[in-house]
């Protein structure tokens, strides 16, 4: 399964998977969002796996909005079905420790 992006309230909820397979089309709608807005709130609390390259990709996404003077809130900490990856790949740190 691929990934859905869906926006509910103002927050972007991703569905399903994050991989080196998809990666490509989901770092190009995340960028199209991060022109668009000044500050995004994406969750990836219902993502059911993310791999290595995914989860940098993610961080460098971060880190890309924040050079652009954009705030990228990254909420799904307690997601446990990615949290293993994010830990081995030092990635956990760029999501938000705040709940919306």
């Amino acid at each position: 399964m691929s990934f859905e992006l869906k926006e509910q309230h103002g927050m972007f909820n991703v569905y399903g998977n994050i991989s080196s397979k998809n990666m490509n089309n989901f770092e190009s709608r995340l960028q199209q969002l991060i022109q668009k807005q000044e500050h995004i709130i994406l969750s990836v609390e219902r993502v059911k796996h993310i791999d290595k390259k995914a989860a940098l990709m993610l961080e460098k996404l971060y880190k890309k909005a924040a050079i652009q003077n954009k705030v990228l809130t990254i909420m799904g900490r307690q997601n446990r079905d990615i949290a293993a990856t994010m830990a081995k790949t030092k990635t956990n740190y760029i999501f938000s420790s705040d709940r919306i």
